[in-house]
């Protein structure tokens, strides 16, 4: 909007942009462990006999153009 722009030409700024990312956020399995499809070493059966959760990431990111 217009008056938004307005208000960030106030404060100097020309161009704003921000975007957030998030990944492994919930699995649609009871699986808790890690993906069983990676092998540690060579050809054999993946197996996983851990109980690590899979990983979860949260990226935010702020641009800002003076």
């Amino acid at each position: 909007a217009v008056g938004d722009a307005k208000k960030l030409k106030k404060f100097g700024i020309r161009s704003l942009y921000l975007s957030a990312t998030i990944n492994n956020v919930f699995c649609l399995t009871k699986y808790t462990g890690v993906d069983p499809e990676v092998s540690i070493g060579g050809f054999g059966v993946a197996t996983d006999h851990s109980k690590t959760p899979r990983a979860k990431s949260f990226t935010c990111s702020l641009n800002l153009g003076f």
